[in-house]
């Protein structure tokens, strides 16, 4: 029945992966598939599948393939017609979404452009710069990783360092975990339980310094790691919080970047002692990059699912307008963002965050039509902002807080409006058309 309920689908739908991962080892994949309502413009969404997953090798790839042959046999129709997967950040996620595309493109014959296509949840764009402050950090860790390394891989090692825990006491006797570049939290874990057990490993490597070729870590190097620890602990509180939004639209993401861009300033002094060249200004510039995404990507997955855009069935013409629709919304939403460096009263300062999503750079370009946001709507969401820094320095913020969530949730679903504006898919459509015609006459 699910079959030929997606097999007579002819709008487009988006899919949500959520379950396994090496934080949360489930042994099972809920995906669930999401569409718009023709008639009432509603989202609606539906349990697609729950796929088992087997521990072992290649996990992501045995996942995604997977998950294609479930949506093959429901017909070509419905693999022509998936445009998102929206994930966590997960390594095996990410790679059973890159496989699930790479067997799409071969199936139906055309680059489908999966790292378009895959949408990361909220928390991402967090942990794309909680990783670059860890990339600072790298040289201060190496001696750590590589003797933690050297002490799981060998046996003879491995167990003097079980006794050695137990003999001091530690409740958990499994050597430290290595960190890995591409997870959020395994270096704040693997520094705070390093810097638990720093006698122990200090032990081994004397006794070992053959094997691991590096000698005990000094007070200073400790110190280092002490001061990551310090220092990671809120961003990983809140990539924690995050991780447990499960929907890709901005929700209460302003008010997360907030409290981080807050975290850095109250920190500056600290972050220069990890590392010279971490500077707060520079920080603050890749949250602002990557605080461009958060509002650019929910933006395109609610436009793909729009059913006012016709999508065509031919492949070629559907890549043709997912092109589109990307650059349109890129140019839309890829202006300055200046959240922090506007004042609620000046109007035209306040109302650029909102005017720069809904208009074009160029007055030249065929987007001039689009509609601008009233000014309300352009100074509601910096007023949040600034409640949110300002919050952390009051005892009594309960209300406020609450305030703010509120009011994002009010943005939130103006966002979600406006990319439904019937004015703007009439300009997508015409500008398709206009596109498929040149194709035509070439």
């Amino acid at each position: 029945m699910l079959g030929l309920f997606f097999s007579k689908l002819d709008v487009a739908f988006s899919l949500t992966m959520d379950g396994w991962s090496n934080r949360n080892p489930e042994d099972f994949y809920v995906v669930t598939a999401h569409k718009v309502d023709i008639k009432t413009l509603a989202p609606k969404s539906i349990l697609l599948t729950i796929l088992d997953v087997e521990c072992g090798t290649c996990v992501g790839r045995r996942v995604g393939t997977a998950l294609f042959e479930h949506l093959k046999g429901m017909g070509t129709g419905v693999l022509t017609r998936l445009l998102n997967v929206v994930s966590d950040n997960g390594s095996y996620t990410i790679a059973a979404v890159r496989r699930l595309f790479q067997l799409i493109n071969a199936s139906v014959g055309f680059e489908h452009m999966y790292n378009f296509n895959h949408v990361r949840r909220g928390d991402h764009s967090i942990q794309l710069v909680v990783i670059k402050l860890l990339s600072f950090t790298k040289k201060s860790m190496e001696s750590l990783h590589d003797a933690l390394v050297k002490i799981r891989h060998k046996k003879v090692m491995r167990q003097q360092y079980r006794l050695e825990v137990a003999a001091a006491g530690f409740s958990s006797k499994k050597p430290t975990h290595m960190d890995t570049p591409t997870r959020w939290n395994s270096t704040h874990h693997m520094s705070v339980d390093a810097f638990e057990k720093r006698v122990v490993i200090d032990s081994s490597m004397e006794q070992f310094a053959i094997y691991i070729s590096r000698t005990p870590l000094c007070d200073d190097q400790w110190q280092m790691i002490n001061d990551v620890i310090t220092f990671l602990r809120t961003p990983r509180q809140v990539m924690q919080n995050l991780a447990v939004d499960l929907r890709s639209t901005p929700n209460s993401l302003p008010l997360s970047i907030a409290h981080l861009v807050k975290h850095y300033e109250t920190n500056e002094l600290q972050l220069l002692a990890i590392n010279p060249r971490i500077t707060v200004t520079k920080m603050g510039k890749k949250i602002e990059e990557y605080e461009k995404l958060i509002v650019l990507y929910p933006a395109i997955v609610a436009a793909y699912l729009n059913p006012q855009i016709a999508k065509p069935s031919d492949p070629v013409e559907l890549k043709k307008l997912i092109d589109l629709i990307r650059s349109t919304l890129q140019r839309r939403y890829w202006a300055k963002l200046q959240f922090r460096n506007t004042t609620v009263e000046s109007e035209v300062s306040t109302n650029s965050l909102f005017q720069a999503p809904f208009q074009p750079e160029s007055d030249s370009s065929m987007l001039d039509e689009i509609p601008k946001v009233p000014a309300n709507r352009a100074i509601g969401l910096d007023i949040v902002i600034k409640i949110a820094i300002k919050s952390s320095d009051k005892d009594n913020t309960t209300d406020e807080i609450e305030d703010v969530v509120n009011q994002l949730e009010i943005e939130q679903d103006y966002w979600y409006e406006e990319v439904f504006d019937d004015r703007v898919v009439q300009i997508l459509n015409s500008q398709f058309e206009a596109l498929v015609f040149e194709s035509n006459m070439n």
